[in-house]
């Protein structure tokens, strides 16, 4: 099927993110609501089933705590094209929270008129996404996880960029946001539920408007920046065992061959990181 006057294949219609007939701001309310959701300095937390798809309520209030983030972000740096990382755990609903979370990033994007590199590196253990962060000189990254809590759970982590206001590095870049940071977002992302109740639909117009081909861009694996992330890994693991050195590496896989060697699969993320490090260690 071809468009109109035109030789070009016609564009399939583009399905809206959220509709006004399926989110009330009652029900947005209920799954933010304390004994629902933790939202915290150390990210946010709720329960959002076993299955691949989240709630209506869930996918906007993802949308906006990532919106919050990228406003931020652009408030702290301006004038600038920034990169964001994203990572994933194996729960089934990370792929739903994590395209939420783009759609939201990049409808801040557009509201500001600014440009965002958006890097997906995967499936990555926390602490790989996290050096990743430095190692790839990243402004920010947004981790879908929840650790240890059970499969039904799952949740979000914002890390700190490599730069800081003034622009030198961050002290603690690759770390969560430190609380006051925290705060910044969740404040932008209750203003933005708040303007929502009161019968603003600003943000699902913007959210609706992001291109479905540019979430799926977002959400496609980088492999150059994911081999890249690996890479920074082990050498962080190296300078923390001291292996730095040939003759260090050698006396370490003599000292540990034939014993017994415990891992911590950490829900299967850490699966392929074990993975790794045997290989290389």
């Amino acid at each position: 099927m071809k468009q109109a006057g035109t030789d070009e294949p016609a564009q399939p219609a583009q399905s809206p993110f959220l509709s006004l007939a399926e989110i009330e701001p009652n029900r947005v309310r209920e799954a933010m609501a304390p004994a629902r959701m933790v939202r915290s300095f150390s990210g946010v937390r709720a329960d959002y089933g076993e299955a691949a798809e989240i709630s209506a309520a869930h996918r906007f209030l993802a949308a906006a705590d990532a919106h919050a983030f990228l406003d931020m972000l652009f408030a702290r740096f301006a004038g600038r094209e920034l990169k964001v990382l994203l990572g994933h755990d194996p729960r089934p609903t990370s792929g739903a929270l994590l395209a939420a979370h783009v759609r939201g990033m990049l409808a801040a994007a557009a509201a500001a008129g600014r440009e965002v590199a958006v890097v997906n590196l995967g499936l990555i253990a926390t602490p790989a996404f996290e050096e990743s962060v430095r190692e790839l000189r990243a402004a920010g990254g947004l981790m879908v996880t929840a650790s240890h809590c059970p499969i039904h759970q799952n949740g979000s982590k914002y890390t700190c960029g490599v730069l800081d206001r003034s622009r030198g590095r961050h002290p603690l870049a690759g770390a969560l946001l430190p609380a006051g940071d925290m705060a910044e977002v969740m404040a932008g992302a209750e203003a933005l539920v708040q303007a929502f109740a009161n019968g603003d639909g600003e943000l699902i117009r913007r959210l609706n408007e992001v291109d479905d081909v540019a979430v799926t861009r977002a959400l496609t694996v980088h492999p150059l920046c994911r081999e890249q992330a690996w890479v920074a890994f082990l050498g962080f693991l190296r300078r923390q065992l001291a292996l730095t050195e040939t003759e260090d590496l050698d006396a370490f896989r003599s000292a540990v061959r034939g014993a017994a060697l415990v891992l911590d699969p950490n829900g299967g993320t850490a699966c392929g990181t074990g993975a790794v490090l045997l290989r290389n260690f």
